[in-house]
């Protein structure tokens, strides 16, 4: 993915996706390559940290899935119900929240 499309599709300013991927880069998450077809355009590829941090994000949302699925439906439905009233405070539905 080229760096200047992540930062339309999360609505980033170019300095600041550029500082974001500077500390994703530092950490050795991703790494920045020139494209050989256009000097202009810069590509993300994983880094060499990539890969465990993948992992270990997947293996939480694994755990996340398990433990969702053995809920009662009295209590995923109390779930859904609190995101639900969390997604409309981040909205800005709630103005008290």
């Amino acid at each position: 993915m080229r760096q200047v499309d992540l930062g339309r599709a999360l609505l980033a300013s170019p300095a600041g996706i550029s500082a974001t991927i500077d500390t994703l880069e530092a950490k050795g998450l991703v790494r920045r390559e020139r494209s050989t077809t256009d000097r202009r355009a810069v590509a993300l590829v994983p880094g060499e940290h990539a890969a465990p941090t993948v992992e270990e994000v997947l293996g939480a949302d694994a755990r996340f899935v398990e433990r969702a699925t053995a809920l009662t439906p009295e209590a995923l439905g109390g779930f859904i119900e609190l995101m639900d009233h969390m997604n409309g405070v981040s909205a800005g539905k709630y103005r008290d929240a």
